[in-house]
């Protein structure tokens, strides 16, 4: 029997359908929500958000960057879902697995701190990568996945055990980020291709970056020209 609603500040991302399914996991009658939807990088939280004193942060997908003062207004924890595996944390996870040719995949609960990417890790699911996968089927079955890790996270963190988290992390030290948050620019830097390009190259770049609203393009005297689908 809950005594009193569980306070969740939510942060999850606008036109996804997994972060759809996110809010509606929380019944009203159990859960005291405040989703926070981020629309693009580089937002600011609202100001309101640092005097809310939640029991949780949960961010699904969430392009908000949660500074230390927000942290430490937290009572118990501060959880993110990353779409990737601990071995590409930060931007463009799925962009570099396919470009390394990796033939697995996955994504990673950890707890938050004040570095993007950077906290205790307590939980992955990983995936086969198929050959036939590029940027749109990897990322679909990413997102797939990550809510799946949410669910299961959710469930037992919320209804099935008290201490589920705390025993989680006891067993972490098999988890570990394999090195520091990949930048966005790494990406972009990708996406642009020069004229001496080798087909090999040329080929993993296309798996990998190239998708229509972000597609590969050459630079010839400081115009871009895109390569498209047709």
């Amino acid at each position: 029997m809950i005594d009193s609603k569980i306070k969740i500040l939510l942060l999850t991302r606008e036109g996804c359908e997994q972060s759809k399914k996110v809010q509606n996991f929380f019944n009203k009658d159990i859960f005291e929500i405040y989703n926070i939807v981020s629309k693009k990088m580089g937002e600011d939280l609202p100001t309101e958000t640092y005097s809310l004193f939640p029991d949780y942060i949960i961010s699904f997908r969430s392009l908000f960057i949660l500074p230390l003062k927000l942290l430490e207004t937290v009572k118990k924890y501060s959880i993110n879902f990353h779409p990737g595996p601990p071995s590409y944390p930060g931007s463009g996870s799925v962009n570099l697995a396919l470009y390394n040719d990796d033939k697995t995949f996955g994504v990673t609960a950890h707890l938050i701190n004040e570095r993007i990417d950077n906290g205790q890790i307590f939980n992955t699911r990983m995936f086969n990568i198929e050959p036939k996968d590029n940027v749109e089927s990897l990322l679909l079955k990413t997102h797939q996945h990550l809510f799946l890790l949410f669910q299961e996270v959710a469930e037992n963190l919320f209804f099935k055990s008290n201490d589920y988290l705390e025993e989680m992390l006891k067993d972490s030290s098999k988890y570990s980020w394999h090195r520091n948050a990949n930048k966005i620019s790494l990406i972009n830097d990708l996406q642009s291709i020069d004229f001496d390009i080798s087909q090999e190259e040329l080929n993993r770049r296309l798996r990998a970056i190239h998708t229509e609203e972000y597609p590969l393009y050459i630079e010839i005297n400081g115009y871009k020209f895109s390569i498209t689908n047709n």
